[in-house]
């Protein structure tokens, strides 16, 4: 009987809908241990002072009936141990050890639970401005005392109105009741401004309603984050170009003899980097990289050193060294820095400054790379010459540029060359 009841058991639950179950807790789990204990305990000595045909020897019975009972007490200083070990071992997972506040493992039972129950429920995502600069300048000790003041003062200021986790890095969240709209976002804001110990601390926020504009965790997740990296974008990029606008006027005025139009080079930048599957916003970091790659020589003396081989790779890494400098100058430049001070690499590892090879070399350093070769093909009327750029591109393919990104940028110039005839 046994086993056909066991099968239809189980296939009795394969037919239930998938649903979260809370497991037994607490002393609950002891319940049928110590039934089965005691009862066998009781059958024991029933079956001693009952069945009066087989006399058992009164001090085995006993002897057995203790030992049942020191298993069973055994059993619950076990569980008690137990319980309490995993306890704490299921709060360190699923709280953050640095801030203490819940962590995305918590944050993710939370949702799932409030989309089972039918609640509208707001998700918050907030994301530090600037806290790299922050980290580069003060030190990650400093960092990691910022982010737990701020931990504390954002879990302060909405206690009663949402719940605060730290989802890793400098990102944190907030979950709250759809009908409070953005009042929890408003005092964590002031309490991340006013966390800073002197520093300025900002942060780019976005928001999704569970419950309302979709039924899955997930998809709330991902629409709140896309909106924060919209508003940040949005915030950071009106810099950036302000930024890349001045450094052109000052590189134009310091060296007025380089030639070609920034604003081109940049869409075709852009271009080659959003077919390559990179985001917005790493596209424009790549299009103001290939923009301002030459940045460096308003920092040097007006003598090109490139008469010999080593005094031009000495110029190169000087070069790059220095327009990394005077990006970083400016902290919303510093994605386009990094680009630029890598741009110098070679694909076959002989390149400037850390010797980088293939897709060691971060694919932006790559396209920049690309682009700017292609320009100083085509400078100074050499478009017009007999010969074709893209061979010379072709031949460098594999040595000194990505074959990959060759190949994009002859795609995008064949695209853009019959839309020109026309």
């Amino acid at each position: 009987v046994g086993w056909p009841a066991a099968l239809l058991l189980m296939a009795i639950a394969g037919w239930q809908p998938a649903r979260t179950i809370e497991p037994v807790q607490g002393g609950r789990r002891l319940i049928a241990p110590l039934l089965f204990t005691v009862g066998s305990i009781g059958l024991l000595a029933v079956d001693h002072w009952v069945d009066n045909e087989v006399m058992a020897d009164p001090v085995a019975v006993a002897l057995s009936c203790l030992t049942l009972a020191s298993v069973l007490t055994r059993l619950v200083v076990t569980f008690r141990q137990k319980h309490a070990t995993l306890a704490e071992f299921s709060e360190q997972a699923m709280t953050d050890a640095l801030t203490g506040l819940g962590n995305r493992r918590r944050l993710q039972l939370d949702l799932d639970r409030a989309a089972e129950g039918g609640d509208r429920v707001r998700v918050v995502i907030l994301d530090l401005n600037g806290f790299k600069a922050y980290n580069d300048t003060f030190g990650h000790p400093a960092g990691d005392a910022l982010l737990q003041r701020l931990g504390s003062g954002v879990a302060e200021a909405v206690d009663g109105m949402a719940t605060a986790y730290r989802l890793g890095g400098d990102e944190f969240c907030l979950l709250s009741d759809a009908d409070l709209g953005d009042r929890p976002v408003a005092a964590a804001l002031d309490a991340i401004a006013s966390a800073g110990d002197g520093a300025r601390v900002e942060a780019a926020w976005g928001a999704a309603t569970l419950g309302e504009e979709t039924m899955e965790p997930i998809h709330a997740m991902r629409l709140a984050d896309q909106r924060m990296y919209g508003g940040k974008r949005s915030a950071r990029m009106p810099v950036q170009h302000q930024v890349r606008d001045v450094l052109l006027a000052a590189l134009r005025a310091r060296r007025p003899e380089l030639d070609g139009d920034p604003a081109a080079v940049g869409h075709l930048a852009r271009t080659i980097a959003a077919r390559m599957g990179l985001s917005h916003e790493e596209a424009d970091a790549v299009a103001h990289a290939a923009e301002l790659h030459d940045i460096g020589l308003i920092a040097m003396p007006d003598r090109v050193v490139a008469v010999r081989a080593d005094e031009a790779r000495r110029f190169a890494r000087e070069r790059a060294a220095a327009a990394a400098r005077v990006l970083r100058a400016a902290p919303a430049m510093e994605e386009v820095a990094q680009i630029v001070g890598a741009a110098g690499e070679r694909y076959d590892g002989s390149g400037l400054p850390d010797g980088l090879a293939g897709e060691e070399i971060p694919l932006p350093a790559r396209i920049v790379a690309v682009v700017d070769a292609y320009g100083a093909l085509t400078g100074h009327g050499r478009a017009a010459a007999a010969h074709d750029p893209l061979d010379d591109l072709r031949r460098s393919a594999g040595s000194w540029l990505d074959p990959a990104v060759v190949a994009v940028l002859e795609a995008s110039i064949g695209e853009r060359a019959p839309a020109r005839a026309a």
